[in-house]
């Protein structure tokens, strides 16, 4: 028992010993790994199958595989399963249409298992289509024997790959193949001619095949051979050197032909000719063997079926080589030498063998036409002038060249260059001279012009507008003067200057003159008053100019809506121009201006007819103060202004400044002279009106008026009518005086002495204090008036002698009304204008000298007249300053019938 155990154990122990001498010499057992991957063969196509490689795997053998196949999207992607897809094929459907396929491989054995997944096929697409044809087959080519027709498959449709068989086919009654004849091209035989020719093609795919047939060719034609139809030619020079070139001529042939040519010498006749050896190119150079002789050109054309020969007229008799150029008068330049101007060549004259070629170089030399320099790009015949040209000259070098040689010649320089030619601009307006009145003339200044000369100019008249406006062209007046037709009555003029030279032109017009008067009128028809109340240049006293600046100013009607504005005006057209700067804004008011060297004051009261008897409140009459810019030329309202003077209506209304710069200023109200001045240094604040302390202010009758003046260099004086008193009163005041120190001056007290026209005026310049009046008396109202009786008398007050007067219309020169007084200070003169009539007419003129007062009968001399309305000017008015050469006389009146305000001016000597 225990021998069998012992036994037992070494057995076991032997058996160990075999398992591990077996076992040396043996690897270890390993599952399956992937070492290449799995692959799929076949086309990914709806209907197709595709079989699956499981790739190479390692690991202890016995190795078995089994097989999924996934659906994938287009990219590889999200994969999964086809359910029942596992054997080594797969069928794919139109389920796989649009997707990928990959297919994943288990590998098992005794030691466990692995995957692996091919990649993915290309995406299926699906089941293929046969060709249909969607566009015919075509041939190309011409259908003559010896010609090759090619094949155009057409279009089609199906899948691809297609490809294509052609069988050509030649057509009588019927079609029928051509053997041999399934090429894309087919070069036509005889056996064609007469008939025409078309192509079968056969399309075929996967899908199957499909046939489409052309359009028959034209009738096939037998090719002809050339035959000459217009003979060749030759073009060129019959000189020695010079080079000759033929045309085929034309021919009649199939097509292609090719033509071979050969020059001949001929004699001078053109007969007797011999092929010139080696010369049988399109083109041949003339040589010395040549000259005297004739030339022509021997054609011959041929194509597969024939040829033939056709010759050239001979060329004219061969001359001797060319000479080269040479320079016979030299070139020349025309045009004018300014910056931007076009400069042009001419060539000059040439001996040399014709024909003869130019070229051109323009060069730039000093000032005196040397050191001359090529200018870089100038090769043309013509030159344009330029900036950097200005102050050199400017020559041209030709070159003559020909097939000999060449040679250069210069031009003589041109005159200095200027400076760019300029376009007239205009610096100063076209200017107007002469009245413009029907029948008068006026004559046109072109007014001042730059640019470069000679500027010529050309005229148009126009007919404007009262406002210069709406101009229009007034036919044949194109001179530089112009007759003023009945046509224009009432209307402006101007004046269009076109200014012209070589640059341009350019159109200027004048200002538009003051309008258009009848013939026989003197002085200057201005704006319209229309809308400004009644007499608007009124009322006797009262003044509606200013000078200043060498200028006249005026307070004027605007226009309805806009008041009464500054207006300037022009001295040259002798018309208004309205500055816009307002005054007073309401019609029916009057003004007195007063312009003392450093202020405009325009005092502005409501007009009342006679309505000094009974006061009208509400009405307020106000005062305006102006500052004057000397740069601008232009007024502008004081702050504060306008004030107001008192709250009434009244026919005239006076201001004067006295030395202390108190404003002064005078009317009647209730039937008394009425004064209110401004507080010393303050334009803005006024005293209460009150009645001027002296006898005779107190019982006017209601017409009566009151005016003021400042004299003697320290006094204001008051003037007034008193009809009731038969008198004209004067009181003065001296300057910083209390208001109740008053001195009565009476001028005169006599029966129907007084009226109600009164315009007042004092002599500054000569320190004496002398007071001068005009006034209107009523002596014409008497019973039997007496013709040597004053109508208007001028007042003199010396402060020595007292009053004198002197008449100055008597009753027997007419029966003038509203006198005005002017002090002309450069000659020590009176001037007094008066209406000719109460109810409207001329406007009159006398004058004295102030050393011995006398002025001369009769009406005296028209200051203004409206020639096309009887009685029509009224209410002269002007300034209240003495008037001298420089300033002149300017007087306004208004046509109160038609509604214009008038005005005319007179020089002083």
């Amino acid at each position: 028992m225990r021998r069998s155990a012992l036994a037992l154990a070494c057995v076991t122990f032997v058996l160990f010993l075999l398992a591990l001498a077996g076992n040396a010499g043996v690897a270890a057992a390993a599952k399956p790994v992937n070492t290449a991957l799995p692959k799929i063969a076949g086309t990914a196509q709806v209907g197709q199958v595709l079989t699956a490689d499981p790739g190479t795997w390692s690991g202890t053998p016995p190795i078995t595989y089994t097989y999924e196949w996934q659906r994938c999207n287009a990219r590889g992607n999200a994969c999964k399963a086809i359910a029942g897809a596992s054997g080594t094929s797969y069928a794919l459907t139109s389920a796989d249409q649009g997707a990928t396929i990959r297919v994943r491989v288990v590998a098992r054995n005794a030691e466990g298992s692995s995957s692996a997944t091919s990649a993915p096929t290309g995406v299926v697409q699906p089941v293929p289509k046969p060709p249909v044809n969607t566009s015919p087959p075509t041939v190309s080519g011409t259908a003559r024997v010896g010609e090759t027709l090619q094949a155009g498959a057409g279009t089609w449709s199906g899948t691809e790959p297609i490809s294509y068989d052609y069988q050509w086919q030649r057509c009588s009654l019927v079609c029928g193949d051509i053997p041999g004849a399934t090429a894309t091209t087919y070069a036509l035989t005889s056996a064609d001619a007469g008939s025409t020719v078309r192509v079968r093609v056969t399309a075929s795919n996967s899908a199957g095949s499909a046939s489409a047939t052309s359009a028959e060719t034209a009738t096939v034609v037998e090719s002809t051979a050339p035959a000459n139809t217009s003979p060749p030619t030759i073009s060129g020079t019959a000189r020695e050197g010079e080079r000759l070139s033929a045309t085929s001529g034309t021919w009649s042939g199939t097509e292609p032909i090719a033509y071979g040519y050969q020059w001949r010498r001929c004699d001078a006749g053109g007969g007797g000719c011999a092929d010139i050896a080696s010369a049988t190119e399109a083109s041949y150079t003339v040589t010395s063997a040549d000259v005297g002789s004739t030339l022509r050109v021997a054609v011959t054309a041929s194509n597969g079926v024939g040829s033939a020969t056709a010759g050239s007229e001979p060329t004219a008799v061969v001359e001797a080589a060319a000479a080269a150029p040479a320079n016979t008068s030299p070139p020349t330049i025309s045009g004018t030498a300014r910056e931007g101007e076009r400069l042009s060549a001419t060539s000059g004259t040439w001996s040399g063998t014709e024909p003869i070629a130019y070229g051109y170089q323009w060069r730039r030399c000093d000032a005196g036409g040397g050191g001359c320099a090529d200018i870089a790009a100038a090769t043309e015949a013509s030159y344009t002038v330029t900036s950097s040209d200005v102050g050199s000259t400017l020559r041209v070098a030709v070159t003559a060249s020909n097939g000999v040689g060449s040679a250069t010649a210069g031009s003589d320089p041109t005159a200095v260059v200027e400076a760019a030619a300029a376009a007239p601009a205009n610096t100063s307006p076209p200017t107007i001279s002469g009245v413009p009145q029907v029948g008068g003339t006026l004559s046109g200044d072109p007014g001042q012009w730059s640019g470069t000369q000679p500027i010529v100019y050309a005229y148009q008249w126009h007919r404007c507008d009262s406002a210069g406006a709406g101009c229009v062209q007034i036919p044949g007046a194109t001179g530089r003067s112009y007759t003023v037709v009945s046509a224009d009555l009432g209307s402006t003029i101007r004046l269009g200057v076109t200014a012209s030279n070589p640059a341009g032109s350019r159109l200027a017009s004048s200002t538009y003159t003051s309008a258009v008067t009848a013939s026989g009128s003197v002085g200057y028809r201005g704006p319209s008053t229309a809308g400004a109340g009644t007499g608007p240049t009124g009322s006797k006293p009262e003044s509606k100019l200013w000078w200043t600046d060498g200028a006249w100013w005026a307070s004027m009607w605007a226009g309805a809506g806009a008041g009464f504005h500054i207006f300037r005006l022009d001295p040259a057209t002798q018309r208004w121009v309205d500055t816009g700067v307002a005054i007073d804004d309401r019609s029916g008011t009057r003004a007195d201006a007063l312009w003392d060297g450093t202020h405009l004051y325009v005092a502005s009261h409501v007009f009342s007819t006679c309505g000094c008897s009974t006061s009208a409140p509400g009405n307020p009459s106000r005062l305006y103060r102006y500052s004057y810019n000397e740069a601008t030329k232009s007024f502008t309202l004081d702050a504060g202004f306008p004030v107001q003077i008192n709250n009434t209506s009244s026919e005239t209304l006076v201001i004067d400044k006295d030395s202390t710069g108190s404003v002064w200023a005078t009317w009647a109200q209730d039937n008394k002279v009425m004064v209110s001045h401004s507080v010393a240094g303050d334009d803005r604040s006024w005293i209460t009106p009150y009645v001027v302390p002296s006898s005779g202010a107190s019982n006017l009758r209601s017409d009566d008026i009151s005016a003021l003046v400042k004299f003697g260099g320290n006094k204001i004086g008051v003037a007034w009518s008193n009809q009731t008193d038969a008198a004209f009163y004067f009181a003065i005041h001296a300057d910083g005086a209390s208001d109740s120190t008053w001195v009565a001056s009476p001028a005169i007290r006599s029966p129907l002495i007084a009226d109600d026209h009164i315009n007042l005026k004092s002599l500054q310049s000569d320190g004496s204090g002398r007071v001068f009046a005009v006034a209107k008396t009523s002596l014409n109202d008497a019973t039997s008036p007496n013709p040597a009786d004053p109508i208007v008398l001028l007042f003199v007050r010396d402060p020595a002698s007292g009053w004198s007067n002197y008449p100055v219309w008597r009753i027997g020169d007419g029966s003038v009304t509203r006198p005005m007084l002017l002090i002309d200070e450069s000659n020590l003169a009176l001037h007094v204008y008066a209406t000719s009539s109460e109810s409207g007419g001329t406007i009159r003129h006398k004058s004295s000298p102030i050393s011995s007062i006398s002025f001369p009968t009769g009406l005296g001399s028209v200051f203004l007249r409206d020639a096309s309305q009887t009685n029509a000017l009224n209410n002269a008015t002007t300034t209240k300053q003495n008037v001298t050469r420089a300033s002149g006389i300017v007087v306004l009146a208004s046509n109160e019938t038609a509604g214009y305000y008038w005005h005319n001016s007179a020089a002083i000597p």
